[in-house]
């Protein structure tokens, strides 16, 4: 089986699009420029063993986070929860309710209220102009 996520494909374009028209870009931008989107996507994420919120991975938390190819500069984040896309793509399951089912006695009497599904794609969308300012900001301090 196959999943992929839609809908960010032109915010990306124009991220890049961006991000190629700024001179001596650093790699200190391009991180600081993600900590609000991770941050973000924390509190978005359901929880209910917590295993997918601990699965999270971004270059505040991994050093092999950042990757030099010949492109430039990638800076990389996620979740490596085997099932995080396809809880990421759960729209209009409800997060927020209790769920008898679970495992977590918390969760059994009710969820977390800022949870929801798209929790990594719509912190990203979100904060597209706050990432390109903050990539703007430390590309002009070098």
């Amino acid at each position: 089986m196959k999943l992929g996520i839609s809908g960010i494909d032109e915010v990306l374009k124009r991220l890049n699009r961006e991000i190629q028209k700024i001179e001596g870009r650093s790699e200190r931008g391009l991180i600081k420029s993600v900590i609000p989107v991770m941050a973000q996507s924390k509190i978005e994420t359901p929880i209910d063993t917590s295993n997918l919120i601990g699965s999270q991975y971004g270059p505040n938390t991994r050093a092999d986070a950042i990757d030099r190819t010949s492109k430039g500069v990638v800076v990389e984040i996620g979740f490596t929860g085997v099932y995080a896309p396809y809880v990421h793509e759960m729209v209009g399951a409800n997060f927020t309710g209790p769920r008898k089912t679970a495992i977590s006695p918390a969760r059994r009497l009710g969820g977390k209220p800022t949870a929801k599904a798209k929790f990594l794609e719509d912190p990203l969308k979100a904060n597209e102009k706050q990432i390109l300012n903050t990539i703007r900001a430390e590309a002009n301090f070098e």
